[in-house]
Order: structure tokens, then C-alpha cells, then sequence
């Protein structure tokens, strides 16, 4: 493993993988995996009786329990506004408490015994997004059609690939000097395409083109954190 430190957050639908990617790495490369919506989980889990393991599970097959998700990340952003617009939510707070480790979170251990190499798995709303390239995170990006129950009015569904804010956020993320990942982990593509859809990003995205094959994509994120330069469309076979 390279001995660069690493900071990513990892944006991506529900069923993209996030978690995928963000086990692996805290499991292979000991990183701290941090969730934004930890206060919303653990408010939920206290409410159900799940724990967190069935928690994730059943939030993919049973609606009630991500509309309760929905809401509950709706009282904590808009606590106190009053009804004011554009409210800062309390995810976008917490990016900077959590590099700070300055949560409840880390009340448990020592703070030196958390690892260096973090990785925030839950981002998903573009406010998060645009605070962490600000903080000199690096962007993963995963392009999926989720096949879960959604609804595409919440600010946490929005398919940022579709509307072009992911292809403005990997060039403001250049000009800060980072270098964005996309992971293209569509269960059906056409791979001309998919090349066509390559070349329109700077050269400097590196690409991983997993195609929802797990493998794969595993076998791509080693290469990224033991430094492989892949920044071209040689990955997609």
C-alpha cells in the first residue's frame, strides 16, 4: 500500500456499492470508515430495535423504513431555521466535526488510536459534496441505476450524473489539485458509449469500469490505493 495518506468520500445511488467499497478499505487498508448519517441511523435503530446490520438491509425492501431516513434527515437539517432558506444541514456540519474527530464518535478510544486513511461512504447530497472537495477530500463517484425503492424528489436520490453536476464537481476538484475517481458499475451498458462517455472528463479522472461485476471493482480500488496509473480507457475490456 502506498504510504500517501488518503482522504475519499464516495457518492453514489442506493445500491451502488458505497458500502462495497468503503468495507473493503477499512477491512485491506485499516481506514476509518465515517458516516454522515450516523444520528439518523442510530435514531432509527433505537426506534425499530434493528440492529445495523438488518438495519441496511431492510431500508433497501421496505419503503417505511426510507421514508423514515427521509424525514429524519429533514428535522435535523431544518432544526431551528425557522423556515429560513438555505439552511446548511447538519451533514455538511459534521464532514468538518468528523475530520476534526471532534463527534461523539470518537468518545470511545483515544483519538490517536483512529486511523489517518478515512473515508466518508454516504455522501449524497450536493451541499456534502461540494464542503468535501472543498476540505481536500477526493471524490469517488459511482454512476448505477438503482433498482430500490426511491423517490427522486428527496435531495438524497438525485442522480447527479443525469443533471451534469458530477462532471462540474470532478473539474472544480482539479483545479484543487485532487484526482476524482468514477466508477461506472451500470448493470448493462454499451461499452462504445461508455468510452464516448470517458473522453468527455479531464484527463486527470482516473476511471474504474467495474460494470457491476464485484471483482472488479474490488480489483479497482486496489489498483488506486497501490498507486496504478489508470487514468485512460484501457480499463474497459
Amino acid at each position: 500500500m502506498s504510504k500517501k495518506q488518503f482522504k475519499f468520500f464516495i457518492y453514489g445511488l442506493s445500491g451502488a456499492g458505497k458500502d462495497t467499497i468503503a468495507n473493503h478499505l477499512r477491512d485491506k487498508y485499516k481506514f476509518a470508515k465515517y458516516r454522515l448519517a450516523t444520528p439518523i441511523k442510530s435514531a432509527i435503530e433505537s426506534i425499530t430495535g434493528y440492529d445495523t446490520e438488518t438495519l441496511e438491509k431492510v431500508k433497501r425492501t421496505e419503503p417505511e423504513i426510507r421514508k423514515m431516513h427521509w424525514k429524519a434527515g429533514d428535522v435535523l437539517s431544518n432544526y431551528g431555521s425557522n423556515g429560513a432558506e438555505n439552511v446548511v444541514p447538519y451533514s455538511v456540519k459534521r464532514i468538518e466535526n468528523l475530520l476534526n474527530k471532534a463527534t461523539i464518535d470518537f468518545d470511545m478510544l483515544e483519538k490517536s488510536a483512529y486511523p489517518n486513511n478515512i473515508v466518508f461512504c454516504d455522501v449524497r447530497i450536493d451541499a456534502e459534496i461540494e464542503k468535501c472537495i472543498e476540505l481536500g477530500i477526493t471524490p469517488i463517484f459511482i454512476n448505477y441505476e438503482p433498482i430500490e425503492f426511491g423517490d427522486k424528489k428527496q435531495k438524497t436520490e438525485q442522480d447527479f450524473f443525469r443533471n451534469g453536476k458530477v462532471y462540474e464537481w470532478c473539474c472544480l476538484a482539479v483545479e484543487k489539485g485532487l484526482e476524482p475517481v468514477i466508477i461506472w458499475n451500470q448493470r448493462e451498458t454499451n461499452i462504445k458509449l461508455l468510452r464516448e462517455g470517458i473522453m468527455k472528463y479531464p484527463k486527470e479522472i482516473r476511471h474504474i469500469c467495474s460494470l457491476y461485476n464485484r471483482d472488479r471493482l474490488l480489483e479497482g480500488i486496489d489498483k488506486l490505493i497501490n498507486g496504478f496509473d489508470f487514468k485512460n480507457t484501457d480499463v474497459v475490456d
